[in-house]
């Protein structure tokens, strides 16, 4: 008896056999049949487990190959980060210090336009310097290990405005904070977050002669779940431009006007996503505009939020 091994419809083996005493029946074909379809299920299973073994061993290697990869490219990062911490910041300290015995000396023999020219390669030096810092803090924020923590956020916003707000002397600022913001987070990235959101506002404010800036809690309407919002009534910018601002040195108004790295909202962006957060923005031309980001396990929204703290300058 010569029996066919079947598999999805397709003949992948044959089997006879033989020397039985009496005729081979219907029946002994259908219990050879079962069996060795069984069988060669059993096979099957075996030769796909290996197979499955053989990929996880070289997806395994992979992993292993990518991590130190990565590892030696994290680590050349850090020598990169020493590197322009140190050995760009020391020619800068001498170019600003040959300016200033410069202007110490010649000021007097300098015409008005001398001066603005001086004055504008000092601007350029801090504006350097300024640049410098950011990309360390991009670093740090790429690399830092987090250390997760009750994080006071209305906390951190009074201490990032007191900080700054010493370059709007004399200008008026209406700023508000919802009192009481809690998230879990780390707390010298979230101060990174604050700083430079707050920072942003009150820099496209500043062509109003009244400035209102506020920062609270909000319920996005998409999986983004509760958030928590930065919101100014400056210069605005296009929607379709929404996606863009968080890219490294992009730009939509031109840095004369409007000075920076243009690295502050990729910091917001990276240390918000290190955070398991997203973040993003609402505006339109000229009528202000709303970050808002998200970190896991804030507090519920208090029925009573907003307005008992409010600040002028």
């Amino acid at each position: 008896m010569t029996v066919p091994v079947l598999s999805n419809g397709k003949i992948v083996g044959v089997i006879g056999l033989a020397n039985k005493e009496n005729d081979y029946t219907e029946m002994d074909i259908l219990q050879c049949t079962l069996l060795l379809e069984s069988a060669w299920r059993v096979a099957d299973c075996m030769r796909a487990e290996e197979e499955l073994r053989t990929l996880n061993e070289y997806l395994d290697s992979l992993v292993q190959r990518r991590t130190s990869e990565l590892s030696d490219a994290n680590s050349a990062l850090r020598s990169f980060s020493y590197s322009v911490s140190h050995d760009l910041r020391a020619p800068l300290r001498r170019i600003r210090g040959f300016i200033e015995m410069f202007m110490d000396e010649y000021a007097e023999a300098l015409t008005d336009e001398g001066r603005r020219q001086m004055q504008r390669i000092m601007d350029n030096v801090n504006l350097m310097d300024d640049l410098i810092d950011d990309l360390l803090k991009l670093n740090k924020v790429s690399n830092l290990e987090l250390a997760l923590e009750d994080v006071d956020i209305s906390a951190l916003v009074k201490m990032a405005y007191s900080s700054l707000k010493h370059e709007y002397q004399g200008r008026n600022v209406v700023f508000s904070v919802e009192p009481e913001l809690h998230a879990m987070g780390d707390s010298d990235l979230l101060s990174m977050v604050i700083k430079n959101l707050l920072e942003n506002a009150l820099k496209f404010s500043a062509v109003r002669e009244c400035m209102h800036i506020s920062i609270g809690r909000a319920s996005a309407t998409d999986d983004r779940g509760k958030a928590f919002f930065v919101k100014d009534d400056g210069i605005g910018f296009d929607p379709e431009h929404a996606g863009e601002i968080f890219d490294g040195f992009k730009r939509l108004n031109p840095a004369s006007e409007y000075p920076g790295s243009g690295i502050g909202l990729t910091i917001v962006r990276q240390a918000i996503q290190r955070h398991g957060g997203k973040v993003w923005a609402e505006s339109a031309r000229g009528q202000g505009a709303t970050f808002y980001f998200t970190l896991p396990k804030t507090d519920p929204p208090r029925a009573d939020s907003f307005g008992d703290a409010v600040f002028k300058t």
